[in-house]
């Protein structure tokens, strides 16, 4: 992913797409969205790396050989311009969530599992596809509740509870 900048990856079994049971993996990058059917059995890795992130080298080493590979076994690819909104719904305690992505070609949902999964490690995995995300699309990706940005409910949650970026 030479000229890409890679975002995130998130390869994980608390994400699914399609029929693929058992692992997960996504990179988001500057101009795109890969996936593919990854086992997450013995392995996985959830990593911002935009930001204000906290990866390591050794992290950021690992995310970049995932993202190489994803890009060689890709099965779904969304490219930046073709998605025209992306709404998230979060996940409970008995019902999963998803992200939803608008593209010109129809729409793509990543679904989450619930949180009776593992609370910490499901709310880590949605938390940081979400950085990733509101990097690549700022002004197209919704809360699904509340049609509301993503950016400005976390401006206006900055703002009530008087906390400074």
């Amino acid at each position: 992913m030479s000229e890409e900048e890679l975002y995130g990856v998130i390869w994980t079994y608390q994400i699914r797409y399609g029929s693929a049971r058992g692992g997960y993996a996504l990179a988001i990058t500057s101009d795109r969205i890969l996936g593919a059917a990854k086992s997450a059995f013995s392995h996985s890795l959830v990593i911002y790396l935009g930001p204000g992130s906290k990866a390591t080298d050794k992290q950021r080493i690992e995310a970049q050989q995932v993202a190489q590979e994803l890009k060689e076994i890709h099965e779904l690819e969304m490219r930046k311009e073709s998605v025209t909104r992306i709404d998230w719904l979060k996940e409970g305690f008995w019902s999963g969530g998803h992200f939803r992505f608008t593209t010109a070609d129809g729409t793509i949902q990543i679904d989450t599992v619930s949180s009776n999964f593992g609370k910490a490690g499901v709310h880590n995995t949605a938390g940081q596809l979400m950085d990733a995300l509101e990097l690549l699309a700022p002004d197209r990706f919704y809360n699904e509740k509340t049609g509301v940005l993503i950016e400005t409910e976390a401006k206006n949650w900055m703002q009530t509870h008087k906390v400074r970026r």
